[in-house]
């Protein structure tokens, strides 16, 4: 999937790190202390950093096994997981921005701007998936209202 970033000037980057997994070393040489609280250590003299998390690669994995995706709640045939699109708007926008989606589909960026405070613009030529989309969307709206 392509997913664009259209922006005035310079875009909005607000990259979300997740956790390193556990280092390990290959080389010959040792750290030598290593202060656990700030990540920093001295190696042969020489000051160094240890970082905990690590920034986003282009790869982002979700499992294709969640229910919205792949059970009896699938509404569309390219439909994402909320917590996918959810990460994407975060990294790129702030509250009360706007987010159009030209390809709405089943309306999961409408769902995820609702539950982020995100502004949202969706467009859909297929009547029958404007309408899905138009209800969850509505149903989300509903929840944040009743919540």
């Amino acid at each position: 999937e392509i997913i664009s970033v259209f922006a005035n000037n310079r875009h909005n980057y607000y990259p979300i790190k997740t956790p390193r997994e556990k280092i390990l070393d290959s080389s010959n040489w040792k750290f030598k202390n290593i202060h656990s609280e700030n990540g920093n250590f001295d190696s042969k003299g020489k000051p160094g950093r240890i970082y905990k998390d690590k920034f986003p690669t282009s790869i982002l994995k979700y499992h294709k096994d969640k229910a919205e995706c792949n059970g009896t709640k699938r509404v569309h045939p390219t439909q994402k997981p909320v917590a996918l699109i959810e990460y994407l708007i975060k990294t790129y926008t702030n509250e009360n921005e706007m987010v159009l989606d030209f390809t709405m589909g089943s309306g999961t960026t409408g769902v995820a701007c609702i539950n982020l405070n995100r502004n949202f613009i969706g467009i859909e030529l297929d009547e029958v998936y404007f309408t899905v989309a138009e209800k969850r969307i509505k149903e989300g709206q509903r929840q944040i209202l009743f919540s």
